[in-house]
């Protein structure tokens, strides 16, 4: 075949090219570049989002542990035991800022997730109940899986000192129940309608017994009733307790008092 009658044929078949294609090329080109660009800055975003809202998420979920923890330790809890007579005083005991604070965490995680583009599709509210549930469950599953106790005790024994783990474990969840119609006790020494009890602080009191009591010694014991100008208590009500949970605050207490007592001597 000729070649040139092949050129002319394959000419007329060529469409034109428009002046600018070159540039409009590059255009097009730069556009797709930006795109991608655009989606690679995108996908970075909701990650660093993610990884914040997961962090916050977290560190509310630890707090809910902590005001959970503080609850368990200081006492207040057996107030409760008395129907709701001492509710009051039991919300008295408990760490408002500690609740705050874990809730403007929850809620900053929340607000994070929401810049997610995928989790933009989930409505608010139905994302806050989710956060909530996850955070409320995963607080209370650690304040009961005994890492709190664990710590606080490397704490009192010294080796390890990490200042806000120091104020958190040592200087606030500490035994302090001290109500005037309120206490517990381990029965030293039952003698008619007396008992001698020993306190988690280890103060001796004389209870003074309702009619038909019984009471033994070696038993742990909650107590209601009013002190009166013998320095004794008159016992209204007397409950058993479960002899593990107040052992330890008796455990507590007396840690701490070894530890406060060995920072006094310093």
């Amino acid at each position: 075949m000729d070649p040139d009658k092949l050129l002319k044929s394959a000419k007329h078949n060529t469409p034109p090219l428009p002046v600018n294609f070159s540039a409009t090329l590059m255009k097009e080109i730069d556009k797709r570049k930006l795109v991608i660009k655009q989606v690679k800055k995108s996908v970075l975003k909701n990650a660093v989002n993610l990884i914040l809202s997961i962090l916050t998420v977290l560190t509310g979920i630890i707090l809910i542990n902590a005001v959970i923890f503080e609850i368990k330790m200081n006492g207040s809890l057996e107030l409760l035991n008395f129907e709701n007579e001492f509710i009051l005083d039991f919300l008295s005991q408990v760490p408002y800022d500690l609740i705050f604070y874990s809730a403007a965490f929850i809620i900053g995680g929340i607000l994070f997730l929401r810049t997610n583009e995928r989790l933009q599709q989930i409505a608010i509210t139905n994302l806050s109940i989710i956060v909530v549930i996850i955070s409320g469950i995963g607080g209370t599953a650690l304040a009961n899986s005994g890492v709190n106790e664990n710590l606080q005790e490397l704490e009192l024994q010294g080796e390890i000192n990490i200042p806000l783990m120091h104020h958190f474990y040592v200087n606030r969840a500490r035994y302090d129940l001290a109500h005037n119609n309120v206490m517990i006790g381990l029965v030293k020494k039952v003698s008619e309608n007396t008992a001698f009890i020993e306190t988690p602080s280890g103060e001796n009191i004389n209870i003074l017994l309702p009619e038909g009591t019984n009471v033994k010694q070696g038993e742990y014991i909650r107590i209601k009733g009013t002190k009166n100008s013998l320095n004794a208590f008159n016992a209204e009500i007397i409950q058993h307790c479960n002899s593990e949970k107040i052992r330890k605050y008796y455990n507590h207490h007396q840690n701490m008092d070894k530890h406060h007592g060995m920072m006094n001597m310093m």
